[in-house]
């Protein structure tokens, strides 16, 4: 294990644009992606836990603007009755001066006089590794900065990650950041041919590092790091200039490669990875569940929480005994979160329901993501989509209602009773009027908005 002082650092500093709606509270307000819920827990309180078994003590949590700096610290406090770490705050003195994730790194080790190591996440990604592993690599290599990488196909890259490029002996030679078409990501692999990127595996910036907060505090005083901080420069980010000018100036960057990476940070990520997670490929979080009491059935590869097992139904009869029964179908791959109600007949596979959640008589739910408090009327169909908060669908026998195709819900949205949705996003607040929907984004109209604001601005 690590011979420097190991701290660990949670980023959270954006709106969450690209996740919109599903982490919408209403048209103005948000919930931090990182305490968007996977499988029972916040993602940011699964990377607490692996701090926690990775004995790390000290977190920061780099936050900027209110709602991610107020939702997380409400949640998490101090940390030490909780997880036993020590949580601190960043100081919102900064977020007016910020100007990139690169300054925000550099800000915060000044700020905290954080000495030794840290492992800097994003708190909106889900990040496997073995942590003693990938620290030994970082002291072994002497680097400043040890970025942690995952492999895919080159074309995943383009607009999204960060394409790496490393020696033999694991060090950053070049980053080519987010690149924006198919033949910028030939050029910085050398590659003539487009058949070739479909055989190829590439190193990616997962986003995470481990810093040697001393070597960058010494790097923060150069005049090229200086000048790039200030407003006026443009964006100081992490990999785009900070990482860039280092490579440029022969810092020695290690690379690492982890066990796996999930991205929540756009709907479509989050969809595919919520699938992942159910499937087994994040170990910890199926490790952090069985310590808190979930309860997992092999044969259907489902997790559930005891309390929804164990509730009696309006006919004294618990979620055990039908699925005994087979009057009701769940599996595979399924997360039932605490309190939920399946009634008789509905079929439930590869999705995460959290807490609170209400399937009715009939309905069929599939590859889909539930936020806390939805509820899906009898006879319903929800395949490949996800709902925000308290997100209801209504549905009868005769009038059957369809969700499917990637669409997506704001909190509290109401979908009525035979309404179709394919590849539709919803916003909170919306009404829908129509039967069918289509490829379509839905927002409030004026007179909706202006009713929401007359409802918010009420004084009792």
């Amino acid at each position: 294990m690590a011979k420097r002082k190991l701290t660990a650092v949670q980023t959270s500093a954006g709106k969450g644009t690209r996740l919109r709606p599903l982490n919408l509270y209403s048209l103005t307000s948000m919930q931090p992606k990182g305490l968007m819920r996977i499988m029972g827990m916040p993602i940011a309180e699964l990377q607490l836990e692996q701090f926690k078994a990775g004995k790390i003590k000290d977190v920061y949590q780099i936050t900027q603007y209110l709602e991610n700096r107020e939702h997380l610290s409400a949640r998490f406090s101090d940390g030490r009755h909780r997880f036993g770490l020590n949580i601190h705050y960043s100081d919102p003195m900064y977020d007016e001066t910020n100007n990139g994730s690169g300054d925000a790194i550099l800000t915060n080790i000044e700020q905290y006089k954080l000495k030794g190591d840290s492992l800097w996440l994003p708190n909106d990604n889900l990040f496997e590794f073995n942590l003693e592993r990938i620290l030994k690599s970082h002291e072994e290599s002497g680097a400043a900065v040890t970025v942690l990488a995952i492999r895919m196909n080159p074309r995943a890259t383009i607009k999204n990650y960060g394409l790496l490029n490393a020696d033999q002996n694991h060090r950053l030679m070049e980053i080519t950041e987010k690149p924006e078409t198919e033949q910028e990501v030939m050029k910085a692999l050398k590659v003539s041919d487009p058949s070739e990127l479909d055989r190829m595996s590439v190193l990616v910036n997962a986003g995470g590092y481990i810093l040697h907060n001393d070597a960058l505090s010494k790097i923060a005083k150069e005049k090229w790091v200086i000048e790039g901080r200030k407003k006026t420069s443009g964006n100081f980010d992490m990999a785009g200039s900070l990482l860039k000018g280092m490579v440029h100036r022969d810092y020695k960057i290690n690379v690492i490669t982890i066990d796996a990476w999930g991205d929540f940070g756009t709907t479509s990520f989050f969809l595919e990875t919520f699938q992942k997670t159910l499937n087994g490929h994040f170990p910890s979080v199926y490790e952090t569940l069985k310590n808190r009491g979930y309860e997992f059935d092999d044969s259907t590869h489902s997790w559930f929480h005891k309390d929804s097992l164990r509730q009696k139904y309006a006919d004294g009869k618990t979620l055990e005994q039908r699925l005994a029964l087979g009057r009701v179908e769940i599996g595979p791959n399924v997360f039932i979160g605490r309190d939920s109600i399946i009634e008789d007949g509905a079929q439930v596979r590869y999705s995460n329901l959290e807490k609170y959640s209400r399937i009715g008589i009939g309905a069929v739910v599939e590859h889909t993501y539930f936020s806390p408090y939805c509820q899906v009327g009898p006879y319903a169909y929800v395949g490949g989509s996800a709902l925000g908060l308290a997100t209801k669908i209504k549905s009868s026998k005769h009038s059957q209602t369809r969700v499917n195709g990637g669409s997506v819900t704001g909190s509290k949205v109401i979908v009525p009773e035979g309404t179709y949705l394919d590849s539709v996003t919803v916003f909170p607040g919306t009404r829908l009027k129509k039967r069918r929907y289509e490829h379509i984004v839905l927002r409030p109209d004026r007179k909706q908005i202006l009713q929401i604001l007359d409802e918010y601005s009420k004084v009792a």
